[in-house]
């Protein structure tokens, strides 16, 4: 219901963002209805078609809250294209891949561990993390090449207080980088970075969401990785020539 209590309203907009980031985060195609990107609620009537007035109607004239969200909503779509991992044509398998050693997909609890079937059933535990491999998609693109991505990390807080999590261990010169929280109105352009096997404290009722660049990976596997890159570019650029060439002689 209406209300002007500002802890109230902090949380509603709060959850809005929750909401919108696990469902763009989600696989699949997101499904968004109109207006839920700058917070239309038709004031909680969901079946709202035959209602010829303000309850259905959309209103264009934002304010500060609206407009916050609107743009949030910009971004994490913007991320959502971006970001091959969320959009994977075939299921996870729960495997270990062959370059990196980690799961394709992979749950955790706030102590850094793998959940276990125990805390699925524990109705206690509102809280957990979710890792998605970049290197671990096993899909190709248009011209036949491996598509890789950034490694995400997903963590969930529905609790009504603060959680520390232990971030997922990762390689001497790699680092977490926070992308967004949706405690934040709108994403904190300068990313934060963190150690793995850190601490990171969630506060309550919140999403964070951090990436492992593969820009990251450095030393001898950055050089390898440039060059893997570079004969990519090549083929591709191969490929397109010898495309050329055929329609040429077919004119």
């Amino acid at each position: 219901g209406e209300t002007t209590d500002p802890v109230i309203i902090k949380l509603r907009e709060r959850q809005k963002r929750n909401f919108l980031s696990t469902l763009i985060l989600a696989q699949g195609v997101p499904m968004i209805l109109a207006g839920d990107e700058f917070g239309r609620t038709q004031h909680g009537n969901n079946n709202a078609y035959c209602q010829d007035n303000k309850i259905s109607w959309i209103n264009w004239n934002f304010d500060s809250k609206s407009h916050n969200l609107l743009q949030f909503t910009r971004f994490l779509l913007k991320f959502f294209h971006s970001h091959p991992i969320l959009q994977r044509r075939r299921f996870f398998n729960g495997r270990n891949t062959r370059q990196s050693g980690i799961k394709d997909l992979t749950w955790f609890h706030p102590d850094g561990k793998e959940m276990t079937e125990g805390d699925w059933n524990n109705p206690q535990i509102r809280y957990l993390g979710l890792r998605l491999a970049g290197d671990a998609i096993e899909e190709v693109d248009e011209h036949g090449e491996q598509i890789i991505d950034d490694t995400l990390l997903i963590l969930l807080n529905g609790h009504f207080e603060p959680v520390t999590f232990l971030l997922p261990e990762c390689l001497k010169d790699e680092k977490w980088e926070l992308v967004f929280s949706t405690v934040d109105e709108v994403p904190n352009i300068f990313p934060v970075l963190y150690d793995g096997n850190s601490s990171y404290e969630m506060e309550s009722r919140s999403l964070s969401l951090f990436r492992l660049p593969i820009s990251s990976v450095s030393g001898p596997e950055k050089s390898i990785n440039i060059m893997e890159n570079a004969l990519r570019i090549l083929r591709r650029a191969e490929r397109s020539i010898s495309i050329k060439s055929r329609r040429n002689k077919i004119k």
